[in-house]
């Protein structure tokens, strides 16, 4: 049964005879500190921090770069040197959109990796959080592609990489990646913290991909999910501390490829839905940051133990004192706070009725 409320306090009717186990939806119509479900017998669930009257809310992370395609024309033409030129042998062809993200019109001609790249200059930013969706489908074993986003430093220097690549005519691959630093040879040990031993060779036709890349101070941090059914169904996280404080320098220049090996057969589609970049800033003992931004979907799964946002499980930020209640028989009272902030939907199934 699905219930979708008009008020942050209603009923629920469990009419089985047992108790049910369910699933709470809660969309962000504004920002949050904090997302709870109560149902007003002392159980809870919660993610975040409430913040106190005396304690100010702040914002933890600044966009200072959008792109969903709308504006891709005022994008400069990259270089080499901007790209990972060990495998990119060759840019060309034209980045464009197609009205749902960014895309390749044309790929241009190369004997190997080709496509077109694309760059754009921001105000440099010491810590920062790089989030974005790939889109793909990918229909025939022949077809070999990789796409990605460079993140440089005011010096041109790399600071890394994220992408997706399918380098195999024998397999549907899709392959994760993300990299600190230049590219220096394969392996771990040369900053590939994801790659090769993580392909997929038996992939979907259809996938879709969320990738962030993130560093503060001098720790990098990198993860990839595979969209189904509205979460990840899996992940790719990885972690590196740069204790010789080699890949610190200021963020400033984004770069954006979609390249094709030589003259294969192009997917249907490789798009780019959107890329954003965050400035961050840290919250002081005396400040609580939002985690919560409008069009943000927390799932608390009552069914598996398990609480998602935006696709993905989370529940490093569940409160200690949070559980996964069930609904028992007959009326249940259910609270959603903070009030006036989520759209929600619960759903579950009744049992031994």
């Amino acid at each position: 049964k699905t219930v979708e409320p008009e008020f942050d306090t209603f009923n629920v009717e469990n009419e089985g005879t047992a108790e049910a186990e369910p699933i709470i939806e809660l969309t962000a119509t504004q920002k949050a500190t904090f997302a709870m479900i109560s149902n007003g017998v002392e159980e809870y669930n919660l993610i975040g921090t409430p913040a106190d009257d005396d304690v100010q809310v702040v914002d933890s992370r600044t966009s200072v770069l959008y792109e969903n395609g709308s504006t891709i024309n005022t994008w400069s033409t990259a270089t080499l040197e901007m790209v990972d030129n060990h495998f990119i042998k060759k840019i060309d062809g034209t980045m464009g959109t197609d009205g749902a993200g960014i895309r390749a019109e044309s790929y241009g001609t190369g004997e190997k990796l080709h496509g077109p790249a694309v760059f754009k200059e921001i105000s440099p930013i010491q810590d920062f959080e790089i989030e974005t969706t790939f889109d793909i489908i990918s229909r025939r074993e022949v077809e070999n592609f990789r796409m990605g986003i460079n993140f440089l430093d005011e010096n041109m220097n790399m600071l890394g990489h994220i992408g997706i690549k399918d380098n195999s005519r024998n397999y549907k691959r899709r392959t994760p990646l993300a990299r600190y630093g230049p590219y220096r040879g394969s392996g771990r040990s040369n900053g590939n913290l994801i790659g090769d031993s993580q392909k997929n060779d038996q992939a979907r036709e259809t996938t879709l991909f969320y990738l962030r890349a993130k560093r503060e101070g001098n720790t990098f941090d990198f993860y990839i999910g595979e969209w189904q059914s509205q979460k990840h169904i899996r992940s790719w996280h990885e972690r590196y501390r740069d204790i010789n404080n080699e890949y610190i320098g200021r963020l400033k220049y984004i770069t954006l490829y979609i390249a094709s090996y030589a003259d294969r057969v192009t997917p249907s589609r490789l798009r780019i839905n959107s890329v954003e970049v965050f400035e961050l800033t840290k919250a002081t003992v005396d400040q609580t940051p939002y985690i919560i931004y409008p069009g943000d979907v927390v799932t608390f799964d009552h069914t598996t133990a398990d609480i998602l946002l935006n696709g993905e499980s989370r529940k490093d930020l569940k409160n200690f004192g949070g559980s996964f209640f069930t609904l028992k028989k007959g009326i249940n009272t259910l609270t959603i706070t903070p009030e006036n902030t989520f759209d929600t939907v619960v759903k579950y199934r009744e049992r031994f009725r």
